[in-house]
């Protein structure tokens, strides 16, 4: 299985965490595709029969969003959203996708 094992070091959101002072987290990563299809791709794949067109949304850190775009087209452009600041959760990502708090899409 071709992939590849890469070190992650991120910010959690804490204004009083370590990591806001630069002391990022660190987390190892396994990353792979199968049949040439990223892990991305394939949950798309497998959603989209269940969902028909525009039943699937993708949120991501806003830096990804045109990679993420541009690795699945088949999902909408409108429907891979940035992710918001951590405290602002999913009633957030549901203010960015137009809808109320908690309402499901339609």
């Amino acid at each position: 299985m071709k992939g590849s094992v890469y070190t992650l070091r991120r910010k959690c959101g804490k204004a009083t965490c370590a990591c806001a002072r630069g002391a990022l987290h660190e987390t190892v990563v396994v990353s792979w595709s199968e049949a040439g299809r990223t892990r991305l791709q394939q949950t798309v794949d497998r959603l989209l029969p269940l969902t028909g067109a525009g039943g699937v949304m993708v949120v991501t850190g806003e830096r990804h969003v045109d990679a993420v775009r541009a690795q699945v087209p088949e999902v909408d452009a409108a429907d891979v959203l940035a992710e918001l600041h951590r405290r602002e959760g999913i009633s957030g990502i549901d203010e960015k996708a137009g809808r109320a708090p908690g309402a499901r899409k339609e």
